[in-house]
């Protein structure tokens, strides 16, 4: 690819980068939380989330880490007469506020942005892209999921967007401004955030890389069918929390199945494990099953993909149809731009750079411009590699 749009894209990573680094840091100030917890037993759980300018939710997330009974308290009951210690819920409220206070979810936010920039770099260094992948994915799950607890999470982010719009949370603009940091990461090109730096979807594809799996990895799930079941869950947590036609609920889907939990021991729940147990499992066969079947922000990562300054692109020109750049895909995203036609709403792709590494004549590359393809820094065609060896 030219030097130049390589130097575009590192402009473009550096702009995005400190872009993040700004939303991050305005989602602490947007917090609208006092330094010092307020609390008394005179009053019920709603009003003590609320005097601390958080929903309940959060408050009892933290709570279950001292009280396993947490959430089967009655949030409309005064708290001197439930069965919970006073110190308890002070030390929920601290550990509450010691997250909201703390530097931590900035600089995550930056090694995410910082992440994503070397991921774009090696996908279109086109150089032994699959090995270094396999090391990356594991260190993400170990960064991104041991270390920060699985954060900064896209999908927590997206879903607690949609809680505050239907009025279950008050933090509006801290959230707006998270979602919105993802989306501009999702904008330096398709899906960066999900396949390179998401320890959920890291997991997931570690175990689908297994070589003594390799033969049964030939089916590739419809990529209608993966969508419909994302629109149709997506459909279902919005009628529940909004309340369309039945009574608004508190409680989301995905918060119940929210994967992101196996990398916070106090949040782990029965169902969780169950969900994690079965995802592993269909992991062997499918790409990423919980990512292309469940997760929302994965649906929302697919609609920005199609304004995405990097995508997959193909010079037909360059082309000798040996259709290896699909077979090495992993997903239906090759065969939808090997097919041509509109480059609006075709498969998802994870940007993974398996096709680029796959094709023999350099006529796929992940890019701004497919008309950089196989041209260097003044725009003359270069040789593929059997040009070259003739």
């Amino acid at each position: 690819m030219s030097e130049r749009k390589t130097r575009a894209n590192r402009i473009l990573c550096c702009v995005l980068g400190v872009l993040v680094l700004v939303l991050a840091d305005s989602m602490r100030t947007h917090d609208g939380i006092s330094s010092e917890p307020v609390f008394s037993q005179d009053v019920t759980i709603e009003a003590l989330a609320t005097a601390n300018g958080l929903p309940s939710h959060e408050l009892l997330e933290e709570l279950k880490a001292f009280n396993t009974c947490a959430w089967e308290l009655p949030t409309n009951v005064d708290l001197k007469y439930l069965p919970v210690d006073r110190d308890h819920w002070l030390a929920a409220l601290g550990h509450v506020y010691e997250k909201r206070n703390s530097s931590r979810p900035t600089f995550a936010y930056a090694l995410l942005a910082i992440w994503v920039a070397g991921a774009l770099l090696l996908v279109l260094s086109r150089k032994k892209i699959r090995r270094a992948r396999l090391w990356i994915l594991g260190t993400s799950v170990l960064v991104f999921g041991v270390v920060f607890a699985g954060s900064p999470n896209p999908m927590r982010a997206f879903v607690q967007f949609l809680r505050a719009l239907s009025g279950h949370e008050d933090r509006a603009i801290p959230l707006a401004l998270g979602l919105l940091a993802f989306t501009a990461l999702s904008l330096l090109g398709s899906k960066l955030v999900c396949g390179w730096a998401c320890p959920v979807g890291a997991l997931q594809e570690l175990v689908f890389a297994l070589p003594f799996l390799k033969r049964k990895r030939e089916f590739k799930r419809p990529f209608v069918i993966s969508a419909a079941c994302r629109i149709l869950v997506l459909i279902a947590a919005i009628v529940l929390l909004f309340g369309l036609g039945t009574q608004p609920s508190e409680s989301s889907i995905y918060e119940q199945g929210d994967l992101f939990r196996i990398f916070e021991p106090n949040r782990m729940t029965g169902a969780i494990a169950v969900l994690l147990a079965v995802v592993l499992i269909l992991s062997t066969i499918l790409f990423r099953p919980f990512c292309q079947i469940l997760c929302p922000f994965g649906l929302y990562a697919w609609l920005i993909e199609n304004f995405a300054a990097n995508r997959p692109r193909l010079a037909q020109e360059r082309c000798t149809k040996c259709e290896k750049c699909v077979k090495a895909c992993p997903t239906q995203a090759m065969a939808g731009v090997y097919a041509g036609g509109s480059e609006f709403f075709r498969p998802g792709c994870w940007a993974c750079g398996a096709c680029v590494e796959a094709c023999p004549e350099d006529a796929v590359a992940f890019t701004l411009d497919k008309a950089a393809i196989g041209t260097d820094d003044s725009g003359e065609s270069v040789a593929s590699g059997d040009d070259q060896d003739a």
